[in-house]
């Protein structure tokens, strides 16, 4: 049985409003849950992992050692440590990583799957801010049925099965399916995907940011942490440039 270009282009067409409403459903789902009120409050750290994933909680670790006086940044714009520290469990983890020497992205990519943070994210989830890894893989795996659509697309465009004016229509298709497949990957956080309760969380650590500076680093956006590269001194400590002090206080 064969089909037009035309029907082809339609059939087309449905398939990508299904793959959206699925990706729609499965983001809907993962995001959803009920917020535990009568937990404790949230550590730094938590905040980090929700309102940035592990970089974050890595980044505040590492705020809190340059805090603290157990880190300082070299010349090269290495992390070094320093005797000083009297460190967290996590920030323990982080100067094994750091180790003689190492770089803020090099003791990130590091710090993945350290059981800490494994531990950390668990018990976010726990507390409905995080999507539970089954829902999160979920929405994971339905953003694949963009790429699949699209060889589909690919293979009638450039089989013979569309021709004629039912082309531009098929290319235009394409170019939508591209679209949406750039916006629906580039928002899937995967495993560290917030819910929607997480918002409100968000709100609040912002709100109370000023009062610490771990928790300034965990919930707003970068790390604040200076570097070499940045202009600041090769031996920087928090004491370094201004600000610093009065975030810690």
């Amino acid at each position: 049985m064969s089909i037009s270009g035309a029907e082809f282009v339609g059939y087309f067409g449905a398939a990508l409003a299904f793959a959206l409403l699925t990706v729609l459903l499965t983001r809907w789902w993962a995001r959803s849950g009920t917020l535990d009120e009568a937990q404790p409050e949230l550590t730094a750290y938590q905040v980090a992992l929700v309102t940035g994933g592990p970089d974050r909680v890595v980044d505040t670790a590492i705020a809190g050692l340059l805090n603290t006086g157990g880190l300082h940044f070299g010349r090269d714009g290495r992390l070094l440590p320093t005797d000083s520290a009297r460190p967290d469990e996590l920030q323990r983890a982080v100067l094994r990583v750091v180790g003689p020497g190492n770089t803020e992205p090099m003791v990130r990519l590091l710090m993945h799957g350290n059981p800490g943070l494994v531990e950390l994210q668990e018990s976010v989830i726990r507390r409905g801010l995080l999507a539970r890894p089954g829902r999160a893989a979920a929405h994971t795996w339905s953003i694949r049925l963009f790429p699949l659509l699209g060889l589909a697309g690919l293979m009638g465009l450039f089989g013979g099965v569309v021709s004629g004016r039912s082309t531009l229509l098929m290319m235009v298709e394409l170019g939508v399916l591209l679209l949406l497949w750039q916006v629906a990957h580039r928002m899937d956080l995967g495993a560290s995907q917030p819910t929607r309760a997480a918002g409100q969380v968000a709100g609040v650590a912002r709100e109370s940011s000023a009062s610490s500076v771990l928790v300034a680093v965990a919930a707003l956006a970068g790390t604040g942490i200076p570097t070499a590269q940045m202009g600041y001194p090769s031996t920087c400590t928090p004491s370094s440039f201004p600000g610093w002090g009065k975030m810690a206080e």
